[in-house]
């Protein structure tokens, strides 16, 4: 549905009972001849699949929908056609129930820092949003192709975080996330693979201390759901979907990927996309035609191919009932694989010891060696397992940690920490655990200074990510807390009524409890309002002139004059504007 010119706001009042949604449809002639059409699609007529068209992927041939459309003599080995583009009112949820609020953004002026601040900084690693196409429809006065509101509210989420100062940051992006979070639930946005980039970015917002219904593993399995049900897991070369969603699909899809496995990495749970159901197409330089010119294209492809094996190293080895010899031989495959993904790095992502690393370099490296001490760190002692863990192991792990140490530290003191992903602080967490483990080990006083450079040097980092991404604060708490416990026993170490500390510390008894997190994250935050006082927050960013009472009408009266698509009337009086309308 277009946007287009608004009838009167009694126009809209009356329109307001017309029934509309999933029960409207399922009682039309249109949703009734749905399946025949698909069908018996004359086998010439092949539409293109574009932004105005709905993909319908028909599965493997375990699906009746692929069986009846190979049988009606559609048989071009594709599983993604063309269907009927059903009208927004019929697939949307609750659309008389959608707040104003969803479709509120504030003047152009703000909108166009966060979307440079995103463009500058996220997208060039995480390359989503294809820059090229997204700035050309927001640039434009085209009522008839606007940008998705649901992928601007969620890029200006992504923006807000490394535009704004710590003392905001965290209420700007709830107030964007909480707008593109109703969008979501409304089923506002019709293309569906737009869905799966707003998810990935929303996946980058903290919402609270829940870690399985929110935050990042819901938001990525999420994208991932809708993902699999268009079949971007799929090769869609003999499709008829234009060139440019066939890129965006392959892009999309490995990025997907990539959050995937680093969250099983992160968590210990499964991943939801295993490659062996996928014969998607591996991602090339091509893919990345209409990201921008600072896309880091080297760097996000290495990352990819480094999650591969990641992936398969957790399949291998970590899944369960998995005899100790399979476990061996997974970790020396893995190895191999790391050394030879390692060898064939260029020259610019190199870790050398007397070249500074960019950013981009510098997280390529961090995940590269926390895989190598999740792979091969002593496990807490349950009879013979840590006979499993030999000399070479602790070599590698140590080796790994001292250049995450080095790695973060560098980052720290460019103050390039705002810019790195979440990951960085299940980096911490796992570097942190290792260097603990060194520090309860060493013997010989010189190695323990060292080592105790090296923890105190990654908690000084962790302590400066608390503020850029809360969930660093349990876990700096819980090593903090440590330190200062280790502090005193040292201190009382010679006493006779003391017991000297056993050399036998356990990895179990680094990992606070669940208790200990959600009363940490409570200590840390508080009450969390979703209030936002747009007056301070966005102060910064507005001209001084700026009325911050008035943002929604400066972006309704920008909006009406690039987009043509409100009804002035209507939101001048508060009223919840329908889908109908929009």
């Amino acid at each position: 549905m277009r946007y287009g010119t608004m009838g009167t706001h009694s126009q809209y009042k009356r329109q307001r009972h017309v029934e509309t949604g999933p029960f409207a449809i399922a009682s039309g002639e249109a949703f009734k001849t749905s399946l025949v059409e698909f069908v018996e699609q004359p086998s010439g007529l092949r539409p293109p699949i574009d932004k105005d068209a709905r993909v319908t992927y028909t599965g493997n041939s375990l699906s009746n929908l692929n069986l009846l459309k190979r049988a009606s003599g559609m048989n071009d080995g594709s599983s993604h056609h063309a269907s009927n583009r059903v009208p927004r009112q019929f697939v949307s949820h609750e659309s008389d129930r959608l707040p104003v609020e969803a479709l509120q953004l504030p003047e152009k002026q703000t909108v166009d820092r966060l979307l440079e601040a995103y463009f500058t900084h996220v997208s060039p690693g995480f390359p989503v949003v294809d820059e090229v196409r997204f700035m050309a429809q927001y640039k434009a006065r085209d009522p008839s192709n606007p940008p998705s509101l649901l992928l601007l509210q969620a890029i200006l989420m992504a923006g807000a975080h490394v535009l704004t100062e710590s003392s905001g940051r965290q209420a700007l992006k709830a107030t964007f996330f909480r707008r593109a979070k109703m969008l979501i639930d409304s089923r506002f946005e019709r293309n569906r693979d737009t869905v799966v980039q707003a998810a990935l970015l929303l996946a980058t917002h903290i919402d609270g201390i829940e870690d399985v219904c929110a935050n990042d593993w819901y938001w990525v399995h999420y994208a991932s759901t809708v993902a699999l049900g268009l079949g971007m897991h799929r090769d869609a070369e003999p499709s008829t979907l234009v060139p440019h969603n066939k890129r965006m699909w392959r892009r999309v899809f490995w990025l997907l990927f990539s959050s995937d496995v680093a969250l099983a990495l992160q968590y210990g749970r499964p991943q939801s996309i295993h490659l062996q159901d996928c014969d998607v197409c591996p991602i090339t330089r091509a893919d990345f035609e209409e990201c921008g010119t600072g896309t880091q294209v080297d760097f996000v492809m290495l990352n990819i191919e480094l999650a591969k094996v990641a992936s398969e190293a957790i399949r291998r080895h970590f899944r369960p009932n998995v005899d100790k010899e399979s476990q061996k031989q997974a970790r020396r495959e893995a190895d191999a694989q790391l050394a030879r993904w390692s060898q064939d790095l260029p020259d610019h992502l190199r870790l050398r010891p007397t070249l500074t690393l960019d950013m981009y370099a510098s997280l390529l490296h961090l995940n590269y060696n926390t895989i190598l001490i999740l792979l091969h760190r002593p496990q807490p002692r349950t009879g013979a397992a840590e006979a499993d863990m030999t000399k070479e192991d602790g070599d590698i792990c140590s080796a790994a940690a001292s250049h995450v140490q080095s790695l973060l530290e560098g980052l720290r003191e460019r103050q390039s920490l705002v810019y790195a992903p979440s990951s960085v602080v299940h980096t911490c967490f796992t570097v942190l655990i290792q260097l603990s483990v060194e520090l309860m080990r060493v013997g010989n006083p010189l190695l323990s200074t060292a080592a105790r450079r090296r923890y105190d040097s990654v908690l000084e980092t962790l302590r400066q990510i608390c503020s850029i991404w809360p969930q660093a604060n349990p876990v700096y708490y819980y090593f903090e807390h440590k330190r200062s416990t280790s502090k005193q026993l040292r201190t009382s170490y010679d006493a006779p009524e003391q017991t000297p500390m056993d050399n036998s510390t356990q990895v179990s008894d680094l990992v606070p409890t669940s208790e200990t997190l959600v009363q940490s994250e409570l200590n840390s935050h508080g009450d969390i309002t979703n209030d936002l006082d747009w007056q301070g927050i966005l102060g910064s960013l507005q001209p001084e002139d700026a009325d911050s009472s008035r943002l929604f009408g400066d972006w309704a009266e920008w909006q009406e004059r690039y987009w043509h698509g409100t009804d002035l009337e209507a939101l001048s009086t508060g009223e919840d504007l329908t889908i109908e309308n929009i």
